[in-house]
C-alpha cells in the first residue's frame, strides 16, 4: 500500500510538473507559457509572504488517561511504557500531537489533585520512562502537551499541609505558604471549615482539592518553575485545567491570568502550545478568552451529545449539508484569532457511541469526518476511534475504562 501511495504521489507530481512548464506537442517549451509561469510564480511567492501559514500547532491530538491506556508490566494500571510499546499505532491513524492527563504525584486515581508537580506518579513508571516517551515521540514527529492543574493542588500537598498547620497553631493564616491558598472567616459558597479554627478555606470543586490563591506572586512563580520545568525535559506545551475556575465568575481575571500563562510559557518556548479547558456552551463565552493569547480553547459548544455538530448530523433535517456550512461560517466569523479547537467527547463526557447510537456506526464516522475538516488542531479521545462505550454516564470512572487491545477485555488490565 504504501508503494502504491509512493507511485500515484510520484505520478501526480509529474503530470503536475508537466503542466507548470507547459509543453507543446511537440515537447519545446513555449515562450508566451515560460513568461505567463513566471508571472504565476513570482504572484504566488509575493502571496505566501502575505499568506497567514498554518504554523506547526495546528495538529491532530489523540488525548490519553495513562491510567487506562496501556499496560506494560501486567500490574494493571497504565503505564508511560505502555504508550511508548503504542506510538505506531497512534501515528498510523494521523495523530501527530499527544495530550496526557495528569501525570505528576496524587493522591486520587484521575490524578487532578496533585500532591508533588515535579514528579510523576509511580504508578505510570519512573521519570526516565517518561522522558524516554518524549523522546520517542519527537522522533516520530509527535509533540506531546501535558495536563497542567494550577487552579488547586491536594489536600494533601505540602504547601497545603503547611499552611493549615500554622493557620491551627497561631490562630490565623501565616507563615511560609500562609498565602498560598484562599482562607476567610466568612463563610462562601465552595468554602470548606477548618476544624478547631474560625477559618475557612476556598476548594470550589471539593474539600480535597484546596484552591490556589492565584493573585499570589509567590504562587505565580511557583507555577512559572513548574512549567519551565516539564518544558525543560521536553514538553511542547500545556493543557490547561479548569480555566473559568481560577477566579469563580471573573471572566476578565480568568483571562489577565491565562495572559500571564501564555506570556510565561512562550517566553521559555516560543513554539510551545497551549490549549485551556474553558468549558462554556456558547460561541462567544469560548471567544471572550481568546483575548488572553492563549493558542487555543476547547470548541465545547460544538462538542457532546447536545453540540451542534453531533445536531446538525442526527436531527430530522434535509438539508444536513447547509446546517454544517452554516456551522462552518459561524465558527469562522466568531473566532478571528487563536487556533479553534474542536472535539466530540472527553474524559468528563460520554463517549460518541453513547450519543449516537451504536447501530449508527456510519453516522459515527461520518461525526469524527466533519470535525475533522473543522480548522485548528482537532483532539480525539483514545478508544473513540474503535468505538468504546460507557456504561454508566454518571460515573466518571466508567467514562474513563480500560483502552480495548482485543476482544478480551482484560487481556492487560
Amino acid at each position: 500500500m504504501k508503494s502504491l501511495k509512493r507511485i500515484l504521489t510520484l505520478i501526480f507530481v509529474c503530470l503536475f510538473t508537466f503542466l507548470l512548464v507547459g509543453c507543446d506537442l511537440t515537447g519545446k517549451k513555449s515562450s508566451v507559457t515560460q513568461s505567463t509561469t513566471k508571472k504565476k510564480v513570482s504572484e504566488e511567492r509575493i502571496y505566501d509572504k502575505d499568506l497567514n501559514i498554518l504554523d506547526d500547532n495546528y495538529r491532530n491530538f489523540y488525548e490519553i488517561f495513562v491510567w487506562s491506556y496501556a499496560d506494560s508490566d501486567g500490574n494493571g494500571i497504565g503505564d508511560f511504557n505502555g504508550i511508548t510499546s503504542k506510538l505506531d499505532y497512534i501515528k498510523d491513524m494521523g495523530f501527530n500531537g499527544i495530550w496526557l492527563m495528569p501525570i505528576c504525584s496524587a493522591t486520587s486515581y484521575h490524578k487532578y489533585d496533585v500532591v508533588d508537580y515535579y514528579s510523576v506518579d509511580q504508578q505510570f513508571g519512573t521519570l526516565a520512562d517518561f522522558t524516554n516517551l518524549v523522546n520517542k515521540c519527537h522522533e516520530k514527529g509527535i509533540k506531546i502537551i501535558l495536563d497542567l492543574v494550577v487552579n488547586h493542588t491536594a489536600e494533601a500537598h505540602p504547601w497545603f499541609q503547611s499552611a493549615i498547620n500554622y493557620l491551627r497553631q497561631n490562630g490565623e493564616p501565616g507563615g511560609e505558604y500562609g498565602e498560598y491558598y484562599n482562607f476567610t472567616t466568612q463563610y462562601n459558597s465552595g468554602y470548606t471549615a477548618i476544624s478547631n479554627t474560625f477559618y475557612y478555606y476556598e476548594a470550589q470543586f471539593w474539600s480535597g482539592m484546596p484552591d490556589l490563591n492565584l493573585d499570589s506572586d509567590k504562587v505565580r512563580n511557583e507555577i512559572k518553575n513548574i512549567m519551565y520545568y516539564w518544558l525543560d525535559l521536553g514538553v511542547d506545551g500545556f493543557r490547561l485545567d479548569a480555566v473559568t475556575s481560577y477566579y469563580t465568575n471573573n471572566v476578565n481575571k480568568n483571562v489577565e491570568f491565562l495572559s500571564w500563562i501564555s506570556d510565561t510559557v512562550k517566553e521559555k518556548k516560543s513554539d510551545a502550545y497551549i490549549v485551556g479547558e474553558a468549558w462554556i456552551n456558547s460561541y462567544s463565552g469560548v471567544r471572550s478568552y481568546y483575548e488572553s493569547s492563549v493558542d487555543s480553547f476547547f470548541l465545547f459548544p460544538i462538542a457532546t451529545g447536545d453540540g451542534t455538530l453531533i445536531k446538525t448530523l442526527i436531527d430530522n433535517k434535509t438539508n444536513n449539508g447547509q446546517e454544517y456550512g452554516n456551522l462552518l461560517n459561524v465558527l469562522s466569523s466568531t473566532y478571528d484569532k487563536g487556533i479553534l479547537a474542536p472535539f466530540l467527547s472527553n474524559h468528563d463526557t460520554n463517549r460518541i457511541v453513547n450519543f449516537v447510537g451504536r447501530k449508527n456506526v456510519e453516522k459515527i464516522k461520518m461525526i469524527n469526518g466533519l470535525m475533522s475538516l473543522m480548522n485548528g488542531s482537532t483532539f480525539v479521545y483514545y478508544g473513540e476511534e474503535i468505538g468504546m462505550i460507557c456504561a454508566n454516564a454518571s460515573s466518571d470512572p466508567e467514562k474513563r475504562i480500560a483502552m480495548y487491545w482485543n476482544k478480551n477485555r482484560n487481556n492487560e488490565f
